[in-house]
């Protein structure tokens, strides 16, 4: 359980690349505008960075070097084609709220940065680096968009929690998420530092 713990803590706030690298910030700040979105986007991310990694761990290596960057967004874009296909049978409605944020993905620097670091990696290595990569930016997307539908819009799934009159509208806004991920960056920064401080003192 300590081990689950650590790796989440690791994952989610200590090495978070989406937070502090910035890497996949276009679909994170456009994707997030209901938690139903943000949960997918997360969702979908994860599964792409896992399975990029293992189809460029196993073929990476027999790539000529000229084609090997364009090589490793095709495949991220299959796998991104994939998820859209999916959701476009199951969620249409949640596709169609995402709109071109998920294609992002492909080309967003979360996809390139996996890629080219799976090309060293082993399978097993690459799938687990995969994981951790998107598990933080599940969690960043799950807050923002927590957050943005919760305070920006009063609802949470579409249901009703705070009365529309008191609702923060600017934060469905893309200036509002571009706000919010500022404080986001501020609090994961701050806790880290105070974090270290504390294991420093002891």
């Amino acid at each position: 359980m300590k081990k689950l713990l650590l790796f989440l803590k690791t994952n989610i706030l200590s090495e978070n690349v989406s937070i502090l690298l910035l890497l996949g910030v276009a679909p994170l700040l456009g994707g997030t505008k209901t938690l139903a979105c943000g949960t997918v986007l997360g969702l979908c991310a994860i599964l792409v960075l896992v399975l990029t990694g293992i189809s460029v761990s196993l073929v990476g290596k027999l790539l000529p070097t000229q084609v090997k960057n364009l090589s490793f967004m095709i495949i991220a874009a299959f796998y991104v084609t994939l998820c859209e296909i999916l959701l476009s049978f199951f969620l249409p409605q949640i596709r169609d709220a995402l709109g071109m944020y998920l294609p992002l993905l492909t080309v967003s620097g979360l996809m390139l940065s996996r890629a080219t670091s799976a090309e060293k990696e082993t399978v097993t290595h690459s799938a687990l680096s995969g994981l951790s990569m998107g598990l933080g930016f599940f969690a960043a997307a799950f807050v923002m968009s927590f957050l943005r539908e919760l305070l920006g819009a009063g609802t949470l799934f579409g249901l009703r929690i705070i009365p529309e009159r008191y609702a923060m509208g600017l934060l469905v806004s893309p200036f509002g998420a571009l706000v919010l991920f500022g404080l986001l960056i501020a609090a994961v920064r701050y806790f880290n530092l105070k974090t270290n401080k504390e294991g420093d003192e002891k």
